[in-house]
């Protein structure tokens, strides 16, 4: 039934009235047609237009691609009966209202998951029952675990298995059955992959004497015993659960209906002639259905078999109208005789029909309410585990022994997982995103509608006018003097006031305004009333005036609940309550994702996860007078949407960051129509590279010369005085220790952020060790890593730094014999200042320590091909001459340049001109003889230091390029799902963009392929738009970012030189070297020189003329 103001403020004051879910699917999965049936019971939709209009779509290039872009909330109204507690016989009205949200299923809007699944308690996991379990149905089934949500599995679009795929009903229960069976193993490897990590944390811990959650797994699992499972056709407007039969033929059969359920699913027969219940092993070769074929899939298959759409039809193609007409008698179904008319499609006489006996919405809005846990159940089960942040901020507390700190945070903690809905709990809410919504939507800009009583007022008071402005021309007309009445005269005379009220400029309601969907855990809310919002990064722990820029007040203007496109005014939420919060206060407060409180003890309940963006455009406006504008639209698209950011480049460039192509399209589609609404030009698609090095043959330009004591990959380089030089070699680390590190990326940085803590120096210890274990492990298999096993068995041991910025995949490692303590990057494991001896001359070193750090890391940061990061690659430090003497004005033993300031500015995109700034430092420092007496050993140090760090950065690039450098491309991972027809333009496809297949499967019962393939980002522009071309639209891709991988053309230096490559390439080299291209269009996006490219094509002669 609708839902009014009133009933939805009412509902959303109990919070076991309520039910928070959402929708998740992998695309194309029936999502949105889905939700439309949902909506076609409150009256939001005609039932008629359901799964046709998509309403949850509002985006018209969501209509027009007819996917879901963003995630869209809508509150519905459900009631139904049960019967009275005082009296059996008397059934009672029972109110729910079930706060919905539909989800996109692209991958490139994986974040808009992450941001609704934080608000629900539970999910429907859509699976379409042809496609089966996709792959990002994975993505969303480990959403759904991670935020302990409680699913509850809806094969979709069963009508296809009938009239697409012509299965029988035993066909499409087995098929069905591999489809649960699948769901339930994903689930099964996050339970085992949870226990896995309960077991590295408490070793030897059997984990079963724990809760009875720990216990007991069965409920963790999709069953249809359980209730958990639906089976459903939104296109067609139905769906069942096993319970409705298992009450329906219980009765018939006189058996009870938890024993029926018990063996309605499964390999479990019914014996005709006993009506016992038989196993397989009863059988005795008699060829029985099982009782889910027999009691539910057969009566659906005869209703598609009376419209000729089964297989098993006695005329194919053709409606059976006797018997589509018995069947709807003996349901009790009420059919039109237009229903049955020949112009009626079958498919839409038979959705008629199932639709009236098994109406969708109905079955999914019961399940709602039965298997979704209410806010007061589901948040003292879900918030231990999936706000863990709570807890953490009680223990630091404890630590610091504050009694007030203590007591403050256990009042969140508890207030949060009881659910306290009272007004004196602290209010702590979530805010997951910003939405944009129209100005002129919001209901206190809303045009109301007069009421009858106030029309016909109107009407009468501008009769009154006309006549009175008709005496007056009458009046003026005649000679004779005719009196006009008092009230005719104030009727006929424009007061100031009314002038000024006819003539009141309207208020400005074009463009949006941002408007925080939000999840309140405890307390109520109300507008007007002061709260915090607190930043992902605000630390309660530490006073707010020293944390202002993470904590601000404001005072909320409004509240609204979300239905769809619109929103309605609410006069106050409670814990339970999904909403939304408005005010201008809150745009200029929250940036992305925020906490809102009424205190500041509350732990920041930090923002959702979501993957790193990939793919970036520079922007700006055609015409540089909106240039105010595209700032203000950059700053709301960055506010509103959780995945994109927007970043100013060193060249003061607007660069918008994306997790795809599709995401791209939207963004820009929002910034030219919505937000900025000017004219943008936008540059093609800036793709990251990253540069490495080979064991392989460098390129004859960068090979040792023969008469070189120094081996391949080693070099050695002196500053411009001559008063320090290093000596270094370069080599590729081994995949293993790649990985490794690449996977504690997380662990470097918490690391890296807190370097002085003891859980960090305890990180660190654990991460060396299992460095220690994988170089061995390298070692051991690894033929290549055989060639260095010295280094590499030493490598936890001598670990210097790692780089770029601190936590990258490269490594520095120190070998310099007279190094005390090598290993400096522990920091309970540092050296010592003491004194080391190298070359002619002794200093501490500290001097020249962090010049070789902040040389390496500038080294990484930007490699020699095209100013890329570098990847995978070791820098090894065999020896450090340094001649200065260290000779301060104070006489203490300081260092000249401190490791933060050195480490912490460094900027990927300011490399060359850092680089060039310390290169000219030494000819900078002219000293005068006056200041040599007392500063000119602090003054060639310093100018050494500065020289140094150049030096290095260039040693490195040097040994770079003489161990065989190669791109490395960002590539996604493609799955591709097609019929056999479409095979062979889908490997011509993949073959275009310079992909690889690596898997080609065929689904068990369907006839489509999955092909799974590999591409380059670079190469991955429009290539969906070139699938569906080639293949008619019956392929379209999923790409994925999957990592990183070497670029298959080789060296990118490479040309023709052997007898057999000029032989069959000729010296212009027939053959494109992919990688030198790629490596020339960045250096010319950046500015850097192009080697071979003609600045001048086609010079002429300058006319010059003598003047005279």
């Amino acid at each position: 039934m609708p839902l009014s103001p009133e009933t939805a403020h009412a509902l959303l004051s109990d919070a076991t009235r309520i039910r928070n879910l959402c929708i998740l699917a992998h695309v194309d999965h029936g999502k949105t047609t889905l939700s439309d049936s949902l909506l076609a019971t409150n009256g939001i939709i005609s039932p008629k237009q359901a799964g046709q209009i998509r309403y949850l779509d509002s985006r018209p290039d969501e209509q027009q691609r007819g996917i879901t872009m963003k995630a869209s909330s809508i509150a519905l109204h459900f009631c139904t009966t049960q019967r009275s507690p005082l009296n059996a016989n008397e059934l009672v009205p029972d109110e729910y209202l079930i706060n919905l949200i539909d989800c996109p299923g692209h991958v490139d809007f994986t974040s808009e998951v992450s941001t609704a699944s934080r608000l629900c308690d539970g999910a429907f996991i859509l699976v379409d029952a042809v496609e089966g379990v996709c792959s990002q149905t994975h993505t969303v089934l480990h959403q759904a675990w991670t935020e302990r949500l409680k699913p509850v599995l809806v094969i979709n679009k069963v009508d296809r298995l009938a009239g697409e795929l012509q299965m029988t009903a035993t066909e499409a229960y087995q098929h069905m059955a591999k489809i649960i069976q699948h769901a339930n193993s994903v689930v099964g490897t996050f339970y085992q992959s949870e226990l896995a990590e309960k077991d590295l944390v408490q070793p030897g811990a059997d984990h079963k004497g724990g809760d009875e959650e720990d216990d007991d797994d069965e409920h963790l699992y999709f069953s249809p015993q359980q209730g958990n499972v639906i089976f459903s056709s939104a296109i067609h407007g139905w769906a069942f659960r096993m319970h409705y039969f298992a009450r329906l033929y219980a009765a018939k059969l006189k058996i009870k209906e938890e024993v029926l359920l018990k063996y309605l699913w499964g390999e479990h027969y019914l014996d005709p002639k006993t009506k016992r219940i038989l196993g397989p092993a009863q059988l005795k070769g008699r060829d029985l259905k099982p009782l889910a074929v027999q009691f539910m899939l057969d009566n659906v298959w005869a209703v598609y078999e009376a419209c000729g759409l089964a297989v098993t039809a006695t005329r194919p193609g053709h409606v059976d109208t006797e018997k589509v007409t018995k069947i709807a008698a003996a349901l009790g179904l009420k059919l039109h005789p237009r229903d049955l008319k020949p112009s009626v499609p079958a498919a839409a006489l038979a959705a008629n029909v199932l639709a009236q006996w098994l109406p969708l919405s109905t079955t999914l809005l019961v399940t709602a309410v039965q298997q979704i846990p209410s806010p007061l159940a589901a948040q003292p089960l879900r918030m231990p585990r999936a706000l863990p942040m709570l807890a953490d901020a009680v223990t630091a507390a404890t630590a610091t022994g504050d009694a007030a700190a203590i007591a403050a945070a256990e009042a969140v903690r508890d207030a949060v997982h009881a659910c306290d809905p009272s007004a004196t709990a602290p209010v702590v809410a979530f805010l997951a995103k910003m939405v944009a919504v129209p100005r002129s939507g919001l209901p206190q800009n809303a045009v109301r509608e007069a009421s009858p009583e106030e029309l016909r007022a109107r009407r009468a008071e501008v009769v009154r006018r006309q006549r009175a402005a008709e005496a007056v021309a009458a009046v003026e007309r005649s000679d004779a003097a005719v009196p006009l009445s008092d009230d005719m005269a104030a009727l006929a005379v424009t007061t100031p006031e009314q002038e000024q009220e006819t003539t009141e400029p309207e208020t400005d309601l074009d463009g949006d305004v941002l408007i925080g969907m939000a999840r309140i855990y405890s307390g109520r809310l109300e507008p007007g009333m002061p709260v915090y919002v607190l930043g992902p990064k605000y630390d309660p722990l530490i006073a707010a005036d020293k944390q202002m820029q993470h904590v601000h007040r404001i005072v909320p203007d409004a509240l609204y609940l979300l239905m769809g496109r619109e929103v309605l005014p609410l006069p106050a939420v409670s814990a339970g309550a999904v909403f939304a919060l408005g005010g201008a206060e809150l745009e200029n407060a929250v940036l992305k994702t925020a906490t809102v409180s009424s205190t500041t003890a509350c732990a920041s309940l930090a923002g959702v996860s979501s993957a790193a963006p990939i793919v970036r455009v520079a922007v700006e406006p055609r015409n540089p007078i909106d240039m105010p504008k595209l700032i203000e639209g950059l700053r709301l698209l960055n506010q509103s949407d959780p995945a994109v950011e927007v970043v100013v480049g060193r060249t003061g460039e607007h660069l918008i960051l994306t997790s795809g192509e599709l995401h791209l399209e939207r963004c820009l589609v929002d910034l030219r129509e919505r937000f900025a609404k000017c004219t943008i030009e936008v540059s093609a698609p800036i793709v990251p590279f990253r540069e490495t090095i080979t064991d392989g043959i460098p390129q004859p330009q960068f090979q040792v010369a023969a008469d070189s004591a120094l081996p391949q990959g080693t070099v050695e380089q002196s500053t411009s005085n001559g008063l320090a030089s290093i000596r270094l070699r370069l080599l590729p680390l081994p995949a293993r220790v790649r990985a490794l590190l690449d996977a504690s990326e997380h662990q470097l940085k918490a690391i890296v952020a807190d370097p002085s803590s003891t859980a960090s120096v305890n990180s660190a210890c654990a991460f060396l060790r299992d460095l220690d274990a994988a170089t061995a492990t390298a070692v051991a298999e690894d033929d290549d890593a055989k060639k260095h096993a010295t280094t590499w068995r030493a490598l936890a041991r001598n670990l210097w730094a790692l780089g770029p910025k601190r936590t990258g995949n490269n490594v520095l490692v120190n070998e310099i014999p007279e190094y005390e303590g090598r290993g400096t990057w522990v920091l309970d494991e540092r050296w010592s200042p003491s004194t080391s001896s190298s070359g002619a001359g002794s200093a501490s070193v500290a001097e020249w320590d962090n010049t070789v750090v902040t040389g390496f890391q500038m080294a990484a940061a930007a490699g020699p091909l095209c100013a890329e990061p570098m990847w995978g690659v070791a820098m090894i430090v065999e020896r450090v001459d340094w001649r200065v003497a260290a000779n301060t004005a104070d006489g203490d033993d300081e260092p000249l340049v401190q490791s933060d300031q050195l480490l912490d500015g460094i900027d990927d995109d300011a490399i060359d001109d850092a680089a060039s700034d310390v290169q000219s430092l030494p000819s900078s420092r002219a000293a005068t003889p006056s200041a040599m007496n007392t500063s000119t050993s602090n003054t060639t140090a310093s100018a050494t230091v500065g020289a140094f760090i150049g030096t290095v950065r260039s040693a490195a690039r040097a040994a770079f390029l003489a161990r065989s450098p190669r791109l490395v491309l960002a590539t996604y991972a493609c799955a591709i799902e097609c019929r056999d027809e479409s095979l062979g333009h889908v490997y011509n496809a993949v073959a275009k963009r310079r992909g690889r297949i690596v898997a080609e499967d065929l689904r068990e019962g369907t006839p489509y392929y999955v092909v799974q393939a590999v591409i380059p980002v670079v190469e991955s522009f429009g290539f969906a738009e070139a699938m569906r071309t080639r293949t008619s639209g019956g392929a379209s891709p999923q790409l994925v970012f999957s990592g990183w991988e070497l670029a298959g053309d080789g060296d990118p230096f490479w040309v023709p030189a052997t007898e057999l490559e000029l032989e069959d390439l000729g010296s212009v080299a027939d053959k494109e070297n992919v990688s030198r291209r790629y490596m020339d269009a960045v250096r010319k996006r950046k500015g850097l020189l192009v080697e071979g490219q003609k600045i001048v094509k086609d010079a002429e002669k300058q006319r010059t003329l003598s003047k005279k």
